[in-house]
């Protein structure tokens, strides 16, 4: 009975609470704390507030969280999950190294980035967002949201309002410039966006299979263990009935 005990908690480990985000795609070494341990990080992990995630040297992770928002986590880029103030809100702290996001447009809740230095909101996204722990970079490649997009702020003070194809540069003493975003920069998210909504597609539905097999095989394993139960308690039947009738023949004699 014990598998049974453990294949639901696989399964209702997949669905995702406020502020939780799935592990679509380990490469590489990937990993994640647990009590405050890291372990090695695995597809189908779920990440809640509180939890860090990093990736060694030619390594990345893909995540998404409820809303169908997605960060691709680069080599050598260590972040935390947020327990935001706001319901619904989504907040991840970068500690150094790149993500590339994607994020579905909430204007009621924001999805906001951290770094040492300065913090960003977005309310549905394409870009990415970079930090060596104080320069930061902080590219918006798309919206469905066209004006007013994302905001950035540095640990100054000092507040930008950001639009499509504008990216925010604090450099490491703390200089804040608005530019243009460049074409190859463009080129390479929105290959990027596009290469993790396939994957995260293409794994969703494995997902989704491999539940709906795991469902099987527990109604199969309930139905075996129930026509073994059943055939056991025949044998028994039968047992005490041939009991039963020899205890009769010894009193007829």
């Amino acid at each position: 009975m014990r598998k049974l005990l453990i294949i639901p908690l696989l399964v209702h480990s997949l669905p995702l609470l406020a502020q939780t985000a799935l592990v679509i795609q380990v490469k590489g070494k990937v990993e994640r704390t647990v009590q405050n341990k890291w372990v090695e990080a695995k597809r189908a992990d779920t990440l809640r507030a509180g939890d860090k995630l990093r990736t060694a040297k030619q390594a990345q992770a893909i995540a998404r969280f409820e809303d169908g928002s997605i960060l691709r986590v680069s080599e050598g880029t260590e972040l935390a999950l947020v327990a935001p103030k706001e319901k619904n809100a989504r907040e991840v702290s970068l500690v150094k190294g790149l993500l590339t996001y994607d994020v579905k447009a909430n204007p009621d809740a924001p999805f906001r980035f951290r770094s040492p230095t300065a913090a960003a909101a977005i309310k549905g996204t394409t870009g990415s967002f970079e930090t060596d722990g104080k320069a930061t970079n902080f590219i918006v490649e798309n919206s469905e949201i066209k004006n007013d997009v994302a905001e950035f702020e540095t640990e100054r003070g000092e507040k930008k309002t950001l639009d499509v194809g504008e990216v925010a540069v604090l450099n490491r003493a703390g200089r804040l410039s608005i530019r243009q975003i460049f074409e190859e920069e463009r080129r390479a998210i929105q290959n990027e966006v596009n290469e993790m909504r396939r994957v995260v597609e293409e794994e969703m539905r494995k997902m989704k299979e491999e539940m709906e097999q795991m469902r099987r095989d527990i109604q199969e394993q309930m139905r075996n263990e129930r026509d073994s139960v059943q055939q056991e308690m025949e044998r028994m039947k039968k047992e005490m009935r041939r009991e039963r009738d020899e205890i009769r023949k010894l009193f007829d004699q």
